[in-house]
């Protein structure tokens, strides 16, 4: 058999098998139930973020609406966090300043310079956090110098198992073609 006469074989069964689009929605729900459940969960938010994108005859996009959804997936490197709209970056003090999802508490932001509203604020700004307060003060940093992360894939993985899982539906639907 000749290449074009593959090629011609290869254009009658996608012509054959008509509605790609179906096949691709499926492959598409199926990618990102695998990928979700892949993800690593911290504070759910990477998880969300996860979901169908555009869907042609042709191609099915899941995407991951985070910025930091990539270095998850394929790692980071050392690097330095400098902010973007503020002269410093702030952060709560002790782990319980800080929500489940790393933002801080409203006792935090209320008990530190500059932060809420507040007219109780200890003069300075400081004050001090004893074991087991449910709530610290805010620490500020012009930069930040994160260490970098191991990759943690979840997306790639994802589309592979709902490639295999729906391995049966396509063969179906190529060897019904023929």
């Amino acid at each position: 058999m000749s290449n074009v006469e593959g090629l011609d074989s290869l254009y009658k069964r996608l012509h054959a098998i008509g509605d790609t689009q179906a096949m691709l929605k499926h492959l598409q729900a199926s990618t990102e139930a695998e990928a979700k459940a892949r993800v690593p969960r911290r504070s759910g938010h990477l998880f969300h973020s996860i979901m169908r994108g555009r869907l042609t005859n042709t191609t099915a996009e899941v995407v991951a609406r985070t910025p930091y959804a990539a270095a998850q997936e394929f790692g980071a490197r050392p690097h330095v966090i400098k902010p973007k709209n503020a002269s410093v970056l702030a952060f709560p003090a002790t782990a319980g300043g800080r929500t489940l999802a790393g933002l801080p508490t409203v006792g935090a932001r209320r008990n530190s310079p500059g932060l809420g509203r507040s007219t109780r604020r200890p003069a300075g700004g400081i004050k001090l956090v004893g074991l087991g307060q449910a709530s610290g003060t805010m620490r500020f940093y012009r930069s930040v110098h994160h260490p970098g992360n191991k990759p943690h894939p979840y997306m790639i993985p994802g589309a592979k198992a709902a490639i295999a899982k729906s391995g049966e539906i396509i063969t179906i639907a190529w060897n019904g073609a023929a």
